[in-house]
């Protein structure tokens, strides 16, 4: 694949909430400073917190059917984006996240577990399809060779 090839990405509600929910999720683990997840994606140079909020600004600003041009940068970082969610959600992170979320009054235990799923189903839909359009790009393969050998959940 060539590097300059452009990719789109058609918004819509299930879109736009996916990536609202994944970049809010990983915005909660680097907040968390000292936890091996913020210190793997610091230590691989994954993202900065700028891109972020840049990307959560993009996305929130997306009306229906809006296309979002990128490049094969901005599709590694989805990927990672979604990847480190999926992660997240299934470790003590997840856990904290859902007692935050109990404490707020904006969940029940069961109603979380429901949300949680969904976004764990969409997140893994999304990252198959990015593994079978984007393997074999050099850039993509280097991240998620980083993802899943240096952040790992046992």
């Amino acid at each position: 694949m060539d590097r300059a090839q452009e990719y789109v990405l058609t918004m819509n509600p299930a879109v736009k909430n996916l990536l609202l929910s994944a970049l809010g999720m990983v915005k909660f683990v680097i907040m968390h400073e000292h936890h091996p997840f913020t210190d793997s994606i610091r230590e691989a140079n994954m993202f900065t917190d700028s891109q972020i909020d840049s990307f959560i600004e993009k996305v929130k600003e997306s009306k229906d059917g809006h296309v979002i041009k990128m490049a094969l940068e901005d599709e590694v970082f989805i990927y990672t984006i979604l990847d480190l969610t999926c992660k997240a959600y299934i470790s003590d992170l997840g856990d904290e996240m859902e007692e935050l979320n109990r404490k707020a009054g904006n969940y029940s235990k069961s109603s979380f577990a429901q949300v949680r799923d969904t976004i764990l189903k969409g997140c893994s839909y999304v990252l198959d399809g990015m593994r079978k359009a984007l393997t074999g790009t050099e850039e993509f393969d280097e991240r998620v060779a980083v993802l899943d050998t240096l952040i790992r959940i046992d």
